[in-house]
């Protein structure tokens, strides 16, 4: 027998400690069930969010497209400013894609965007003026999205 073993043999506490070193099957489930639920968590997060950034990034696009069709409305002549009531416009995804938002069901012209031109309350004959909504509605990461931009227009001097 070599002196350690003997030791080891003699000391009470020496052999109470050699028993309890290592690591107990409770301690490895207990560590296994913690690290499952945190992993769990990580991804739960990790899809919540890319979820947050789908919905902001279709955000995005219906405001750049309404603000891009209002800009558009402002160079058109006054006098043809009603005629346009109605009409469709499409929006573009990143990049010029076509098709950026998918337009919601029912749809009649495919195009998720529409412009309304509404002679306003006050407005005269001899200086018109408009109330003029960009509207877009779609489908995508939501339920659907319904996102207008409105401005007041009028003859420009």
């Amino acid at each position: 027998m070599r002196l350690d073993q003997a030791a080891l043999h003699d000391d009470p506490v020496a052999v109470r400690q050699a028993a309890q070193s290592g690591m107990s099957l409770v301690d490895l489930l207990t560590g296994m069930v913690i690290a499952v639920l945190l992993i769990g968590a990580a991804l739960i997060g990790v899809t919540q969010h890319q979820a947050q950034r789908r919905v902001h990034g279709e955000q995005i696009l219906a405001m750049s497209a309404c603000r891009n069709m209002l800009e558009t409305l402002r160079s058109v002549d006054i006098a043809t400013l009603p005629t346009l009531d109605g009409q469709d416009f499409e929006v573009l995804g990143q990049n010029g894609q076509t098709r950026g938002l998918t337009p919601v069901e029912g749809d009649p012209d495919g195009s998720a965007g529409e412009v309304s031109v509404v002679a306003h309350a006050r407005s005269q004959p001899a200086n018109p003026l408009y109330v003029v909504t960009a509207r877009v509605r779609w489908r995508g990461a939501t339920r659907g999205g319904n996102l207008a931009m409105q401005t007041l227009m009028g003859e420009r001097r």
